[in-house]
């Protein structure tokens, strides 16, 4: 009986030991991992209307997010991680507007666009126009690639 029970005593030590160094093998996350924003490579072509020369240039996201070509003074001013930060809802958004059955006949201006290139491995093609109010809802949406569109004029 003697016998038995120091088996038990040395099982009993044997599993609370294991429970002890399974406890420190576990990392403890205290803070939840930071959100990055997507990685994208966009690129931009802006033409403000048929006779005009069409302004083109690109948005890096990721780890080292930028502007790059002939970014307009107020694109190439605004912080890219915080345009890249809401890229993938004004992407979404814009796609949306552009696939609306009904569009409202209201003409925003000549102005086109085309946003093009890759986002979380996923192909971006839009083109954008502003002849009608899925375009011009469109435009909207990316209006930090864009630049603002008022009265059928850019606004510099």
């Amino acid at each position: 009986m003697a016998r038995r029970g120091m088996r038990i005593g040395l099982l009993l030590i044997v599993v609370l030991l294991a429970a002890a160094c399974a406890e420190d093998a576990i990392p403890v996350v205290d803070e939840p991992p930071e959100e990055q924003a997507p990685a994208a490579e966009i690129e931009i072509a802006v033409q403000p209307d048929e006779d005009a020369t069409t302004t083109e240039y690109a948005l890096r996201c990721g780890d080292d997010p930028g502007w790059s070509g002939d970014a307009p003074t107020d694109r190439a001013e605004l912080p890219a991680d915080e345009v890249c930060d809401d890229l993938p809802d004004r992407i979404e958004a814009a796609r949306e507007a552009l696939a609306a059955e009904t569009c409202t006949q209201e003409y925003g201006g000549p102005q086109t666009a085309s946003v093009t290139g890759v986002m979380d491995g996923e192909d971006v093609h839009l083109d954008v126009h502003r002849t009608d109010g899925c375009g011009i809802g469109a435009w909207e949406a990316l209006q930090p690639l864009l630049g603002p569109a008022e009265n059928g004029e850019m606004v510099e």
